[in-house]
């Protein structure tokens, strides 16, 4: 049989698997049409920044800014069976005073060993997409997801009489991703996803949870996230480019409808 055949076959069995599990018990996850989840985010934030002039910054290490955990809104409308379109957002102000240990220079503003830096640096990042089921089982799902994702950045640093005022550093792609969940029982599920996308500047999101769904209305999550962005500026190249990753626990809790 040949290799083109040989898919078609095994494409064939996966399609009537999906089509035969509409006859079985879906997990109670998988059962509604509109989701709601909010999620508390404890984010630790890895972060480096180099924008016109002078050596990286560190804005934990340098600047003296502090971890935070914020609210993460999440949503879904299903459209017939196998179609979602979801979407998400984030927002993280962080804040940061540091007497410096050494001079730094930011956006050719340079601030002296000594002086009190006082920086604020808001962190947003959202998506909106689809996402497709290729397999719907009663014992769980795999999905393609198809995002568009943004992240904006502003860094502002102030010490000593002067401000160095970052314009708006934006990071959007298109991403592609696969998701995975498998029901343990019907209530009790575990689910992985990954997405990213590198077209000089880089977005990738991965995270892992546990859910129990009290009912098909009501769930409860415990997860673990990892978000990274890299900025580059288009002129500069690697003389000018900005990381985050934003990693941590999660606990979140979903109304579905």
């Amino acid at each position: 049989m040949s290799f083109f055949r040989r898919g078609l076959l095994v494409a064939l069995v996966i399609f009537t698997a999906s089509r035969a599990s509409g006859q079985q018990q879906l997990g109670l996850g998988e059962t509604s049409r509109v989701e709601f989840e909010i999620r508390r985010w404890r984010a630790t934030l890895e972060s480096e920044l180099q924008v016109r002039g002078g050596e990286p910054i560190s804005p934990t290490a340098d600047l003296g800014v502090s971890d935070i955990k914020d609210n993460e809104y999440r949503g879904f409308v299903r459209f017939g069976r196998w179609v979602k379109v979801r979407g998400s957002y984030v927002r993280f102000k962080y804040q940061g005073t540091k007497t410096l240990e050494q001079d730094i220079n930011f956006l050719d503003v340079t601030f002296p060993q000594g002086t009190q830096v006082v920086t604020s640096m808001q962190f947003e990042h959202l998506y909106a997409g689809a996402e497709i089921d290729i397999l719907l089982l009663r014992e769980g799902l795999l999905a393609v997801l198809v995002d568009w994702a943004r992240t904006d950045v502003k860094p502002i640093l102030s010490g000593n009489g002067a401000e160095a005022n970052a314009d708006l550093l934006r990071v959007q792609l298109l991403t592609l991703g696969l998701k995975g969940r498998v029901y343990l029982t019907r209530a009790l599920a575990v689910s992985a996803e990954f997405s990213g996308m590198k077209r000089g500047n880089v977005i990738t999101d991965m995270e892992a949870d546990v859910t129990l769904n009290m009912s098909p209305n009501v769930a409860v999550s415990v997860g673990y996230r990892n978000l990274y962005t890299k900025w580059v500026d288009p002129n500069l190249n690697e003389r000018a480019r900005a990381t985050w990753k934003i990693k941590g626990y999660f606990f979140s809790g979903t109304v579905r409808f």
